[in-house]
C-alpha cells in the first residue's frame, strides 16, 4: 500500500518493485496522478491536502 500526499511544487515517480505490478510506474506531478503503461494513462486531479491510496491485491491496483 502506498500513501501519496499532494504538494503542487513536487514531482514524484514511483516504480513498483515486486508482485504483479513489477516495473510499472506511477507519476504524481502538479496535483495529478498519472498511471501509465504502453500508452495507457489514467489521470486523477487532486487538490492541496487531498490524498490517494494505492493498494495492490489479487492482481489488481486499487485507487
Amino acid at each position: 500500500m502506498a500513501y501519496l500526499m499532494v504538494n503542487p511544487k513536487s514531482s514524484w515517480k514511483i516504480r513498483f518493485l515486486g508482485h504483479v505490478l513489477q516495473g510499472r510506474e506511477v507519476w504524481l506531478n502538479e496535483g495529478n496522478l498519472s498511471l501509465g503503461e504502453k500508452g495507457c494513462d489514467i489521470c486523477i486531479p487532486l487538490t492541496i491536502n487531498e490524498k490517494i491510496i494505492l493498494r495492490e491485491q489479487a492482481d489488481n491496483l486499487f485507487v
